[in-house]
Formats: structure tokens, C-alpha cells, sequence
């Protein structure tokens, strides 16, 4: 899809706008409140959802993208923006009234089968076709949910995305599929109108209808950039950008499944949240997160142009940095006796 500069200015200026005048109309009139519980980080009631405002700057921007390219639309637009319909309508329920973790699921699956059956897959070199569906569901639902569970302190997970996707603008530009820029451009200035109120200490959240919607929205765009281009490059690099928020959600089920608690049950012990229980303020734990991001969205672009085995050293030392900082923050939270 070609699409004139200033036309393309245009689109980011209304994303931003829309989001913008929505949030701020959320914050004032309190329309869907999030009521602190034992397991918030906040301690007044606080209005949410207010990533309504991304989730309808989505659906502007997939009507315009079908005014201007139906006569040639490619074969992903449907499948992703119905399955992203279906994300952000049931998330938006949930914020209004609590589903169960199941029918979340449950959801979350259905979309990412609407996505698979139109043939969008992430192509393995081995296992065959059935491995690749199992890897692609996984992906597309496990960033989903590890979006929604890192939703948890002022800026953090708006901020990291922002960020996010500025590093998969710079890889889309490497694989030339210049369609979903559209796509990342506007969410990233829907995103820029709505951190303006989220930003610490935030007058509003983003809710599960926002969360959600940008960790499906980020997955189902990989796939969708890897049907084009089935380099493992391109896959790792889209992973590295956004491996701070994967590790701590994987470090978290992992630490509680070993200790044999039930890891659907809501708790306070993903690393972000243990950093904040020890003292340190929204604002701080939400910088060091998106410095992170910045450090693994240049180390995502150095992998796109040096294909050698010394990546995997990289890589290794990156987890191994990770895993410090995790040793670090649970021993401090024992010394502290925090519940884990």
C-alpha cells in the first residue's frame, strides 16, 4: 500500500487527536472505575479503560484502510481486523463487568484461529504444519496475556509499547512490508494521546480493552510480517523488542509453578510489581523497564544485519543479565518478607 506523506501525517494526527479527546473524556466523567483491592498499586479509585480511546483509533484506521485499498486488499486485513474486533470488544466487557479467566481464553483463541485460518502461520524449518498452528496460538495468546498481566504500574506497559513499536517500524523497514506501518504508526500516536494521562502518577488506566488489544495487535503483526519474509532473523528480532515484558511473565509462571501455586489466580510477584512493593516509585520501575526496551530495540536491529553465531552469545548474556536482576529483586523481596 502507497500512501501519500502528508495523507499519512494526517492519519497520525487524528489517531492522536481521537485518543486524546476519549481518554481525557474517560478521566472526567469516570465511566468504567477501577476499585483498589489487596493485590493494587494504587489506593484510590481510578478510572479505566482508558484504552478505548487505541481500540477506536484502531477501528478508524482499518476504515480507512479499506476505503483507500479495497479494491486490492491484501489478504491479512480481514482476518486481523475482525480477529482484533473480537479482542477488543470482549476485553472492553471484561472491563465493564469481570469475565473468568476461561472465557478470556476462550476468546483469545478464537481469534487466534481466525488469524491461522487464512493461512498466516509462523513457518517452522521442521514439525510440519500442525507444530507451526500449536506455535503460532501460543504466540498470539501468550503475548496477549503477558501484555495484560505486565499492565500493572503507571506508564508501563503504554510506554513499553510505544517504544515497542517505534523498533517495529525500523524492522518492517527491512522486510519491506510497508502495509502495517499504517497500522503502527497510528497505534503509536493513539498510544502518545492516551500515556499522556497514564503517564506517572497516572489519572487513569488502561484496562484489559487496551492491554490486550496491543499485545494481540503486536503478535498477529509478526505473523503477518513473517508471511512475507520467513527469516528467524526477522522472528528473534521481533521477540528481543519486547523480551523484558516476556521474561518477566515467563520468570513469574515458572517461579510459581515450581512452588506449586496456582498461577491463574491473581497475585502481587511479577518482578515489576516485587520492585514497587520494595519502594520504588511508578516512575522509576516503569524508566528502567523502557530504558531496557530501548537497549533490546537496538540489540534487535544489530541482529537484522549480522546473521553470525556470535548473536547467540548476545542473546545468552541478555538472559543472563535478566536472571541477575530476577535474583536480585527476589532475594531483596525475602530480606523484606514480601509475600512471593
Amino acid at each position: 500500500m502507497k500512501i501519500d506523506l502528508s495523507l499519512l501525517l494526517g492519519l497520525i494526527t487524528v489517531s492522536y487527536v481521537i485518543s486524546l479527546v476519549v481518554t481525557r473524556y474517560m478521566t472526567i466523567h469516570h465511566i468504567i472505575s477501577d476499585i483498589p483491592n489487596t493485590r493494587s498499586s494504587h489506593k484510590t479509585p481510578t478510572p479505566r479503560a482508558g484504552g478505548l480511546g487505541i481500540f477506536i483509533v484502531f477501528i478508524f484506521v482499518s476504515i480507512f484502510f479499506w476505503l483507500y485499498n479495497r479494491t486490492v486488499l491484501p489478504i491479512w486485513f480481514y482476518p486481523f481486523v475482525l480477529s482484533t474486533l473480537l479482542i477488543g470488544s470482549h476485553s472492553l466487557f471484561d472491563d465493564i463487568s469481570e469475565r473468568s479467566a476461561i472465557e478470556k481464553l476462550l476468546a483469545q483463541v478464537i481469534a487466534a484461529a481466525i488469524v491461522i485460518s487464512s493461512g498466516l502461520v509462523i513457518e517452522l524449518p521442521f514439525g510440519g504444519p500442525w507444530l507451526n498452528i500449536v506455535v503460532t496460538t501460543l504466540w498470539i495468546v501468550g503475548m496477549t496475556n503477558a501484555t495484560n498481566f505486565m499492565d500493572g504500574l503507571d506508564g508501563l506497559v503504554s510506554g513499553i509499547f510505544s517504544l515497542a513499536l517505534v523498533f517495529f517500524c525500523l524492522i518492517l523497514g527491512s522486510t519491506g512490508h510497508y502495509d502495517l506501518y499504517v497500522f503502527s504508526l497510528t497505534l503509536i500516536a493513539g498510544l502518545m494521546g492516551f500515556l499522556i494521562y497514564n503517564f506517572p502518577p497516572a489519572i487513569i488506566f488502561m484496562g484489559d480493552v487496551g492491554s490486550c488489544l496491543l499485545g494481540f495487535v503486536y503478535s498477529v503483526m509478526v505473523v503477518i510480517m513473517l508471511g512475507d519474509n520467513h527469516s528467524p532473523w526477522v522472528m528473534l528480532a521481533s521477540v528481543l523488542v519486547v523480551f523484558n515484558l516476556l521474561f518477566d511473565i515467563g520468570f513469574t509462571i515458572i517461579r510459581r509453578l515450581l512452588r506449586g501455586d496456582n498461577v491463574m489466580q491473581a497475585h502481587r510477584s511479577h518482578l515489576f510489581q516485587l520492585m514497587n512493593r520494595l519502594g520504588y516509585r511508578h516512575l522509576t520501575v516503569s524508566l528502567c523497564y523502557l530504558g531496557v526496551t530501548f537497549v533490546q530495540g537496538m540489540l534487535a536491529l544489530w541482529v537484522l544485519r549480522n546473521h553470525t553465531s556470535f548473536v547467540w552469545l548476545i542473546i545468552l548474556l541478555l538472559l543472563l543479565i535478566h536472571f541477575v536482576y530476577a535474583t536480585l529483586v527476589i532475594s531483596a523481596a525475602k530480606r523484606n518478607k514480601l509475600s512471593l
